[in-house]
This record gives C-alpha cells, structure tokens and sequence, in this order.
C-alpha cells in the first residue's frame, strides 16, 4: 500500500531511508529514518498510513453501538472494545465498575493478550523463524508454514490459535456486546466459556 504521507521529509544533508510496507504486523505502516553524511541517526518515525474512519462511523449513533470499534482489529479486538465501554463509562458517570464487572473485563482483557499474542507469534511471526529471513518471500508466509508442517506441532498450532477468540464468548474471534457502560451484561459461565478449556491435540 502506498500513500503519499510524508510527515519526515528528508532535510537539507540528510538521507531519508523508508522501509514501506512495515510487515509482521496487522494493519498498514511504514518506517522512516533520517541519517546524516557519518550514518548517525537523526530522526525515526512510524507512520499509519490507513484511514478506518471509526471515530466517525460512531457519531449519533445510539451509545450500544460504540463497540463496533471492535472491528478495528483482528488481532486485538477486546483491546477496541474495552476502550469504546471505558469511555461510555466516563460519559454516563459510570466511575467504578462492580468488583464482579471489573474481573470479568481483566479477563477479557488477559484472555485476549494471551490469544493475540498466540496468533502473532504463529500467524506473522513464524514464517520468518522457521523458514530463515533469505528465503524466498512467497513461501514466508501462514500458508507456506502449513504446507510445510502440516502434522507438525508448529502446523497445527498456527492452524488452530485462531480458535482460541474471547474467553467467555465461545471462541468468537470478536467478541459479542459484552462490556456495556458501568460494566458487562453477562456473566461467565461453564457453558459460555468453553474457550478457556485446552484445545484438544489431533
């Protein structure tokens, strides 16, 4: 993706470095560096580059709906989520949350990062590890992961830690409106968590 975005122009004796797409990662970015005649590093700077449109999306509209943030992200959606319910929180002067709601929110939360993280490592991360960074960029990829270890630990691991999604919610990889302003509207039973149970190994 391309976009003219320049907010480091290269200055006078500088050289300008970009390093556009930013990779591994979920969403759009790019990374410029500025470096003088010796090489020493003047300026770095990350860019987003991608307009989502989110904070507009959501005015006027009723305040349940403020969670659609979620879909802001893939891999960290509870993170959106827990925003959008933390601001109506402030909005509806909703200072503290019920021992109960604010536990079941860290959950959300902790399961998340523990699932993201999960995902990151199989999903982006791995290609590079497993297949060295000097080889070819179309085999450096999920897909070539699962081609090549396809009843490996690293194959099925990358295949299913999708499954994991939000705790309490069945392994949904967005999470359904839970978090309200004050704090949630439903609680976390055996029947709805079944996600947090160990993903059986075939």
């Amino acid at each position: 993706m391309q976009v003219d975005l320049e907010t480091a122009p290269t200055q006078t004796g500088m050289r300008r470095v970009a390093i556009d797409p930013v990779s591994r990662v979920e969403g759009h970015g790019k990374v410029t560096i500025l470096l003088d005649a010796d090489d020493r590093v003047h300026q770095v700077r990350l860019h987003i580059v991608e307009f989502r449109g989110f904070e507009k999306f959501v005015q006027g509209r009723r305040s349940g709906t403020a969670v659609m943030v979620q879909r802001l992200c893939g891999i960290c959606p509870v993170s959106h989520h827990l925003a959008a319910a933390k601001a109506l929180d402030i909005i509806v002067g909703a200072t503290r949350s019920t021992p109960t709601a604010e536990k079941i929110r860290r959950l959300m939360h902790y399961g998340r990062s523990c699932s993201r993280n999960a995902l990151h490592f199989f999903h982006l991360a791995s290609p590079d590890l497993l297949f060295g960074f000097d080889s070819p960029m179309e085999k450096r990829n999920i897909v070539g992961v699962a081609a090549e270890y396809p009843t490996s630990r690293e194959g099925r691991a990358a295949a299913q830690v999708r499954a994991g999604g939000d705790p309490g919610d069945r392994g949904q990889a967005h999470p359904r409106h839970r978090r309200i302003p004050g704090g949630v509207n439903k609680r976390v039973t055996a029947g709805n968590a079944t996600c947090c149970s160990p993903t059986p190994t075939r």
